[in-house]
């Protein structure tokens, strides 16, 4: 007869299910809310902010909350990981903050031209 024997505490309890379908799932719906820009809509500056707001929040939200709970779940590289995505959308915030305070007129404002890459 073979018996299982188990060396020490094996079993895992996590105190959350795997984070990690949260954390990349939620930015990219992030970067879906702008998306209408590039293809010539005009937004108002309601609907700008709107799609600013839902991309800051999950885009970094997103990816900040399944890294606290992957820290929760003792799961260290999970974490770190998530949360240092997390703190790249940082940087632009300014940039989203003064669009939608002065508005886009046209999508060459958001998408650049040839000349630009000359």
């Amino acid at each position: 007869m073979i018996k299982k024997i188990e060396l020490g505490a094996t079993t895992r309890h996590e105190v959350f299910a795997e984070p990690t379908p949260l954390g990349l799932i939620g930015p990219s719906i992030g970067c879906a809310a702008p998306t209408p820009i590039p293809f010539g809509f005009r937004l108002t500056p309601a609907g700008l902010r709107t799609a600013a707001v839902l991309c800051l929040l999950l885009g970094a939200g997103c990816q900040f909350l399944p890294g606290m709970m992957s820290f929760v779940n003792r799961n260290l590289y999970g974490g770190t990981r998530s949360n240092a995505v997390a703190l790249n959308w940082k940087p632009g915030r300014p940039l989203t903050v003064r669009i939608c305070a002065t508005g886009i007129d046209s999508h060459e404002q958001v998408v650049p031209g040839k000349h630009q890459f000359a």
